[in-house]
């Protein structure tokens, strides 16, 4: 255990070299002394080949040959160190990696009970985070923003809104769409553990929300011009189709020479162009008020094959 290649190796050494941690070597000597044993003590040891490995040691003082000496036995606790030092290190990765995550986070205990919450679920709860601590309930943190008008729908009706969220916290279903006092948008989602433990994540939709809701009032705005721009497209429609007609009568009258020759050949020319123009322009009015009704949703379709 010791790395020795014989008896001899051992009995010229010293045993301070086998320690990795001088102080802990101190404190094993002052403990035997003081009780005159030593009892469980765990310290990580050097072979003499230069390799680390953990023991579990118990001393007992005896007379040797009549000098006060003592019996030590140890225990290879290495692999059960290693695993340790595993979980730990796993653990650290974890408590990182919650700490660091985008969202905030915290866990409850099976008595709900808060165990671990991460930088983000204070940042996301701003005026509560002053007064979160471990062990705080998650019924007095959801009291404390109750009573302090920090959720809107909780307004009015405090009591039942508790009720009601503590119900669904105890079992989860679905996410929660939380407004806040502060203009806060929250996405509360919980999943409960097989030991009855909760996990609660807060994504803060705050600009996602602010997002959607200037798009919807771009898109009112959108439909109110467009509306506007069909109105004022068939009132000026119809304004401009009744004098059109007049024209269009009356260039008819002029090319027909229906009250006498007009008397040159050219008057009658520009009658007929008067009339052939007037119409094209009455045709592209027409269309204008047929977009303007088709976006009105008052265009009725007659739908037939076609071959």
């Amino acid at each position: 255990m010791l790395g020795a290649a014989s008896h001899e190796d051992l009995i010229n050494g010293d045993i301070a070299d086998t320690w990795v941690d001088q102080e802990r070597l101190a404190t094993a000597w002052s403990i035997f002394r003081d009780r005159g044993t030593l009892s469980n003590f765990e310290a990580e040891r050097k072979r003499l080949d230069g390799s680390h490995w953990w023991v579990l040691m118990h001393c007992q003082p005896i007379d040797f040959e009549g000098k006060q000496a003592g019996i030590v036995w140890h225990t290879d606790i290495s692999a059960r160190k290693q695993a340790e030092e595993a979980r730990v290190r796993s653990e650290t990765r974890l408590s990182e990696a919650v700490e660091n995550f985008s969202d905030g986070f915290a866990l409850f205990d099976p008595d709900d009970r808060l165990v671990f919450c991460n930088r983000m679920f204070r940042d996301v709860n701003p005026e509560l985070a002053p007064n979160i601590r471990a062990g705080m309930t998650f019924e007095e943190m959801l009291r404390e923003n109750v009573e302090n008008n920090r959720i809107l729908p909780a307004l009015g009706r405090e009591e039942a809104y508790v009720q009601e969220r503590l119900a669904t916290h105890r079992n989860p279903h679905k996410p929660i769409l939380s407004k806040r006092s502060d203009g806060r948008w929250l996405l509360l989602k919980e999943e409960r553990a097989e030991d009855g433990s909760t996990f609660l994540i807060n994504t803060d939709l705050t600009l996602i929300r602010e997002r959607e809701e200037e798009l919807l009032r771009a898109k009112n705005r959108a439909e109110r011009l467009s509306r506007t721009k069909s109105d004022f497209l068939a009132n000026m429609s119809h304004e401009l189709r009744t004098p059109l007609n007049a024209i269009i009568g009356f260039s008819e009258v002029l090319s027909g020479e229906y009250f006498g020759a007009l008397g040159s050949q050219k008057y009658l020319e520009y009658a007929q162009d008067i009339g052939t123009s007037s119409k094209h322009l009455l045709l592209l009015i027409n269309e204008i008020l047929d977009l303007s009704a088709i976006e009105a949703g008052e265009r009725l379709l007659n739908e037939r094959d076609v071959v």
